[in-house]
């Protein structure tokens, strides 16, 4: 448990410090290159990611692979698992750029309503650099991950964020074409924080290795790519449900539609961060107790893998669904029409996805995943076409969104049902666990935000409604959040932080 808190402290600051950085990059995006120019580029980077889920199933799946056989202290396996690995990435890296390449006239011609087109290309063509360098470099990151050095993932991504930033701000300089040069920036960018993250694993991992004679092995190459390709059915839904509504959106509504999902998503993202960086922390431990056979410790620790992610989503999410539109306001120079309403669904949304989000790295971990995204994932595919007949219907595009959220309360009660089975448990011991003890909080934060936004004048309402609202939830998590153990351990943490800053406000003295 001390390695998950120094591993969430690391990564938390940085989180705190990228997300503040990260939103005013955002603005000064928007501002420089203009609501028609960002909403061309969130079309075009999601063209070129909506592949990129692919990056993501097969880091789980090495991932996964790397810290159950750490769980066995197998070092010669690990070897075998980054080789194949990486010749897998390699493979499914240039197959992604091929097809990308190949389907480009369609896009462009058929689907996508962009102006600049001939720029817009180019960014395009630019842009499946990055994809490419990005999908090359996922065993290096889930070999970090595996061995649970989050500090150096944490220092990395700032510097990440540090350069979106400084490349967000020369677009006010800058004489180029402006879309050409933001996508040319972040292709660059993407080159230097990959490279950085392949040093330190050569400097660090014994495993790293590329002696394909002696480690390539045609049979786990196999199982490797029937768990990812599993995997990846859950992260195709992912992407059809974001990149295939913004297709939708752009090609019913245009690119200002685009422009708000965009900023509501931005916004939504940078929150969810603190609960995907703390699955992050949690993930090995998952993995690593399932690998050295203590089922039970897995269990628990999913459940509060799940609780703990739906608080901290909650902590930040819950005074933007109240207060949102005054703090998009003060955050953007002009906020492009339905961005408030976009994005109170979205994190109602994630809030709903956090609940159970912990079953997913459990049911990983036991690695009998095929039934599960099949299910899951085919249920959450429903919600596109829905949501095309919305807006051939001519519905009000909110109502795409609230589709949206349906899904996702679809999808985690069949995860919760799927873990069960799986982990041969009984429902009702994750609703004791897991959902009572989110929704009592929530239920009175909620209320006491109600109250708040009511009987409050808006003028800088949010200086005193969005503490409260903090304060209530954080306050109702210990009380009615946590069990007495994890309270006890919140205690004690609180008292060794209040003794230490005693002792050197007596040694300053």
């Amino acid at each position: 448990m001390n390695i998950i808190i120094k591993n969430t402290g690391f990564l938390y600051l940085k989180s705190i410090l990228s997300i503040a950085i990260s939103l005013i990059s955002t603005r000064y995006a928007l501002e420089f290159l203009g609501e028609d120019l960002f909403g061309t580029f969130i079309v075009i980077a999601g063209v070129i990611s909506s592949l990129a889920f692919l990056n993501g199933a097969m880091s789980v799946g090495i991932q996964r692979y790397m810290s159950y056989y750490q769980g066995k202290d197998n070092l010669s396996f690990q070897k075998k698992i980054f080789c194949n690995g990486f010749v897998l990435q390699l493979i499914l890296a240039i197959t992604i750029v091929l097809l990308l390449t190949l389907v480009e006239d369609y896009l462009f011609n058929q689907v996508l309503v962009i102006n600049e087109v001939d720029t817009s290309k180019l960014v395009y063509r630019i842009m499946l650099l990055s994809i490419f360098m990005t999908i090359s470099s996922v065993p290096f990151i889930s070999t970090i991950n595996a061995h649970e050095e989050m500090h150096y993932i944490a220092i990395v991504g700032f510097i990440q964020v540090i350069l979106v930033f400084i490349l967000s701000v020369s677009l006010k300089f800058t004489n180029w074409n402006r879309l050409l040069f933001y996508g040319s920036g972040m292709v660059a960018i993407q080159l230097i924080i990959n490279s950085i993250y392949a040093i330190i694993c050569f400097k660090r991992y014994p495993e790293i290795t590329f002696s394909l004679k002696k480690h390539l092995d045609k049979k786990f190459l196999k199982e490797l790519i029937s768990f990812c390709g599993w995997n990846t059915i859950g992260a195709i839904t992912g992407t059809l449900k974001n990149q295939g509504i913004a297709i939708l959106l752009n090609a019913k509504l245009g690119t200002s539609i685009n422009a708000a999902y965009g900023v509501a998503g931005k916004v939504s993202e940078q929150l969810n961060f603190f609960s995907v960086t703390l699955q992050n922390v949690i993930n090995p431990q998952i993995m690593k107790n399932e690998g050295s056979g203590e089922r039970d410790k897995m269990i628990n620790l999913s459940f509060i893998s799940s609780r703990a992610s739906f608080f901290l989503f909650g902590i930040f999410s819950l005074p933007l669904i109240f207060e949102g539109h005054l703090v998009l306001n003060l955050w953007l120079i002009d906020v492009p029409e339905n961005t408030t309403n976009i994005l109170r669904i979205l994190l109602v949304a994630i809030l709903i996805n956090q609940a159970s989000i912990g079953c997913v790295s459990g049911i990983q971990a036991i690695g009998n995943i095929r039934n599960y995204y099949i299910i899951v994932g085919g249920s959450k595919i429903l919600m596109l076409p829905i949501s095309f007949v919305i807006l051939y219907l001519k519905f009000d595009v909110i109502w795409v969104f609230i589709n949206y959220a349906f899904f996702e309360l679809f999808a985690s009660f069949l995860r919760v049902l799927m873990f069960s089975k799986i982990s041969d448990i009984k429902i009702s011991l994750f609703l004791n666990k897991v959902l009572y003890k989110e929704m009592i909080p929530t239920l009175i934060t909620v209320l006491t935000s109600v109250i708040l936004v009511s009987f409050l004048p808006e003028h800088n309402r949010f200086l005193i409604s969005i503490p409260l609202i903090v304060i209530t939830f954080i306050s109702t998590i210990f009380v009615f959040g946590m069990d007495l153990s994890e309270q006890k351990l919140i205690k004690q943490k609180i008292k060794i932080l209040y003794e230490n800053s005693n002792r050197r406000n007596k040694y300053r003295k």
